[in-house]
């Protein structure tokens, strides 16, 4: 007697490809990419799964947990966590209340990077926004950025301040041109 398993998702009556997970092809890989062979399909009954909120959700989760996801490495593997709010059963729900409804051109920021996905540590921001919210990013005072202007004003080459300051020459070039920063 030969004995077929079949996929343990819901619905799906296709052969076992992992035995291990007794995931099919098509949900293996789910699985291995996205952390759950569910993504795509509506789990729940909020109807929402394939909206711009669930899918920055569910990739906070897997950046966080998933350590097959190519980012897991920067969250998960840093220590980054989600709180217990968002996550369960009722935790895209909550997110969903915490956050509210993400309006176009924006997107999910931790204000703190070495804090955890938490209500009071997430915000919307702009792709611009964040781009200024990173490790690499070092804040500098306002008197290194006169000092800086001083020195490009009194001629001093871009590589010149750069290396004696620390910080990039296009950095530098920018704040000589008044193009960033107060």
């Amino acid at each position: 007697m030969v004995v077929i398993n079949l996929c343990r998702v819901e619905g799906c009556e296709t052969e076992v490809l992992n035995q291990k997970r007794k995931l099919c092809a098509k949900h293996y890989a789910k699985w291995y990419r996205r952390g759950s062979p569910l993504a795509g399909r509506e789990i729940g009954k909020h109807g929402m799964c394939g909206t711009k909120e669930y899918m920055i959700w569910a990739s906070m989760k897997s950046r966080c947990y998933n350590s097959n996801c190519y980012d897991y490495k920067y969250y998960g593997g840093r220590g980054r966590r989600v709180c217990t709010r968002w996550l369960g059963e009722m935790g895209f729900l909550n997110f969903l209340m915490d956050m509210g409804k993400i309006p176009r051109g924006l997107t999910l920021e931790r204000i703190n990077n070495t804090g955890d996905y938490t209500p009071k540590n997430c915000r919307l921001a702009t792709r611009k926004e964040q781009a200024r919210n990173t490790r690499r990013n070092v804040v500098h005072t306002m008197e290194v950025l006169n000092r800086v202007r001083q020195m490009g004003a009194d001629g001093i080459p871009y590589s010149v301040i750069s290396e004696k300051l620390g910080i990039g020459e296009g950095t530098v070039g920018s704040i000589v041109r008044g193009e960033t920063w107060v």
